[in-house]
């Protein structure tokens, strides 16, 4: 089964993959450290090449973990003009996940959300090894620190956390059910 997470971020400006990796390093434990290996690569999924570690990320490219371990962890950056309906996209978010958000909440994202002309998402594909899961929440909560962003919940079957829109605070110490 894969599993995915969007992340909608409240920056304009796009990360790259060293400012990410930084932040992994720092949010999994040292006995975590040993799976990502001493330098964990991101490679570009249609042409196969090494990202640099001060390369930003590209609008609609798709991204693959390259661990000391087995790995089917992902991230894209997709452009929201690329989504379906781009220009209700956050609303409809918002609306459809926000179940934990109180309204005030709900307007000071919608209008945060708008910035980016961008979102991300982190998936973890079927066949993961035992520690992936955990990794896959490390990735998805450095991305979301990255770019100043919120991680989505859409099922309650896959975290201890509900479905919901959650800060990268909040979201770091989920538990995985998966």
């Amino acid at each position: 089964m894969s599993i995915d997470l969007k992340i909608f971020s409240t920056i304009p400006d796009i990360a790259d993959w060293g400012d990410i990796k930084k932040r992994l390093y720092v949010l999994i434990s040292s006995e975590e450290k040993e799976f990502l290996g001493e330098d964990p690569s991101l490679f570009e999924l249609a042409s196969k090449g090494k990202v640099a570690d001060d390369e930003q990320f590209s609008l609609g490219n798709h991204y693959y973990l390259s661990l000391a371990i087995p790995n089917t962890l992902g991230l894209s950056v997709i452009s929201k003009a690329e989504d379906i309906d781009e220009e209700n996209l956050e609303l409809d978010y918002l609306e459809d996940y926000g179940e934990n958000l109180e309204p005030k909440e709900v307007q000071i994202l919608l209008e945060r959300w708008r910035i980016a002309r961008y979102f991300y998402i982190i998936t973890s594909f079927g066949g993961r090894s035992r520690p992936e899961p955990r990794l896959f929440i490390a990735l998805a909560t450095a991305v979301a620190y990255s770019c100043s962003g919120y991680i989505i919940v859409t099922n309650n079957d896959l975290f201890d956390l509900g479905v919901g829109i959650y800060t990268p605070e909040e979201f770091q110490y989920t538990k995985p059910k998966f």
